[in-house]
């Protein structure tokens, strides 16, 4: 819902907006698979996937820009 909106708003100013999911919790096995973003632990490896994705939005918008 508000990538939705994120997406609408850059789309009425003539913007490009690049969105990315980190989803926590592993749903796929019969057990709940509980993690969480909002907690301290693996706080380097949560770092770290946001640095890429930031590395990754930013060669998209200079490949777009050539």
């Amino acid at each position: 819902m508000e990538c939705a909106s994120c997406a609408a708003v850059a789309q009425f100013r003539g913007k490009e907006v690049l969105q990315f999911f980190y989803a926590a919790d592993n749903l796929d096995s019969e057990e709940w698979d509980a993690r969480s973003l909002s907690n301290n632990a693996m706080v380097e490896e949560k770092d770290r996937i946001a640095l890429l994705a930031l590395e990754l939005a930013v060669r998209i918008a200079k490949k777009k820009g050539e």
